[in-house]
C-alpha cells in the first residue's frame, strides 16, 4: 500500500468516526438538557447596564410589574335630581329632604341620596364604602343639623279629641318637629306633604306628658303614643334635644316671623296687592293708593 493510499484511509477512518461522536454528543445534549447548567449558564450571564439592550430589557420588566401593581380605578357618581314620593332623608347629613318636588340628588349607579349641597362632599368613590352608607341618626349640636329621631303617633283629628285620632309621622330633625299625613290605606307610606311643622327654638316650646288641663299656651299639638315605653322614649328624646338646643345657646336662622296685622282704621289693608320686609318690625305694602311704611312695634 502506497504511502498516499494510507493516508487517505486514515483520513476517512478518522472523519467517520468524529462525525458519529458529535452527532451522538448533540443527541445527549438535546436529549437530557440539565437544569442546572441552565441555572448556572443564567445565572454567569452578564448584562452591561451601559449597554442599550440592558436598559431595554429593565424597562420592559419595570413596564411589567408596573401593570401587573395597576389597580382598577374607581367609578365617580352620577348625581341626577330627583322627586321623592314619600320623606327622605339625607344619605350624607341625614336631615330631611324637605320640598314637593326635585328634592335632591340620587347616584344611578349606587343609588345613593343626598341634598344637592351635600352632594360635593360625598365621597367620591362610588360605591360608597359601607361604612359610611349609613350613618347613625343624631342632630350636630354645633350646627343643629340632621335627625335624632323619627316613629309613628297619632294626632287629634280636626275638630279635636272627641272626633278621634288619626296616624302621622314624626320626623324630629334640625330641632324641628315635622309631622306627616298618612293614608288610612293599610301599609299605606307616608305623604310627601308635610301637615305641621313645630320650632323646637321658640323660646316657648316646652314638652309636657299626662296633662289633665290644657296648659294654657296659645298653641299646643297633642300626641298619643301607641304604648306607655313609646311615650318615655319620645319625652326623654325631645326633652334631651331641647336641653341640648339650649345649652348651646345656637343661633336664630329664623327668616320670617309672622305677625297679624288688623287696623279697622285702615282700609287699604284690605286691598294690599304687594309688601316687602325692611327689618323686623317695619313693613312696606303696596296698594292702588300708594306705598306705605308700616311700623309693626307701635299701636
Amino acid at each position: 500500500m502506497s504511502y498516499l493510499e494510507h493516508f487517505l484511509k486514515e483520513t476517512t477512518s478518522t472523519t467517520r468516526h468524529g462525525s458519529v461522536d458529535s452527532v451522538e454528543g448533540d443527541i445527549e445534549d438535546n436529549r437530557a438538557p440539565s437544569i442546572t447548567s441552565s441555572k448556572s449558564n443564567l445565572s454567569e450571564l452578564s448584562i452591561d447596564p451601559t449597554s442599550p439592550l440592558s436598559h431595554e430589557l429593565l424597562n420592559k420588566s419595570s413596564s411589567t410589574h408596573g401593570q401587573t401593581n395597576l389597580q382598577p380605578k374607581p367609578k365617580s357618581h352620577q348625581f341626577l335630581v330627583r322627586t321623592f314620593s314619600a320623606p327622605t332623608k339625607c344619605n350624607h347629613c341625614t336631615s330631611l329632604m324637605v320640598g314637593l318636588t326635585r328634592q335632591g340628588v340620587v347616584c344611578e349607579v349606587c343609588g345613593f341620596a343626598c341634598h344637592m349641597p351635600c352632594c360635593d362632599k360625598v365621597p367620591p368613590m362610588c360605591p360608597v364604602p359601607h361604612d359610611q352608607t349609613k350613618r347613625p341618626l343624631g342632630i350636630d349640636p354645633t350646627r343643629g343639623i340632621g335627625t335624632a329621631y323619627e316613629g309613628y303617633v297619632k294626632v287629634p283629628k280636626m275638630g279635636g279629641v272627641k272626633k278621634g285620632w288619626v296616624r302621622q309621622f314624626v320626623v324630629v330633625c334640625d330641632f324641628k318637629l315635622f309631622l306627616y299625613d298618612i293614608s288610612p290605606d293599610r301599609n299605606a307610606l307616608p305623604s310627601v306633604y308635610v301637615s305641621q311643622v313645630l320650632d323646637m327654638r321658640d323660646e316657648e316650646f316646652s314638652i309636657t306628658t299626662s296633662l289633665l288641663e290644657p296648659p294654657g299656651l296659645r298653641n299646643h299639638t297633642l300626641m298619643l303614643a301607641d304604648t306607655e315605653s313609646e311615650k318615655t322614649k319620645w319625652v326623654v328624646a325631645l326633652s334631651e334635644l331641647h336641653r341640648i338646643l339650649k345649652r348651646n345657646n345656637l343661633p336664630n336662622t329664623t327668616i320670617f316671623r309672622a305677625k297679624e296685622l288688623l287696623d279697622n282704621t285702615l282700609a287699604f289693608i284690605k286691598n294690599v296687592m304687594s309688601g316687602a320686609i325692611i327689618d323686623p318690625d317695619r313693613l312696606v305694602i303696596g296698594t292702588e293708593e300708594g306705598l306705605f311704611c308700616l311700623d309693626l312695634d307701635r299701636n
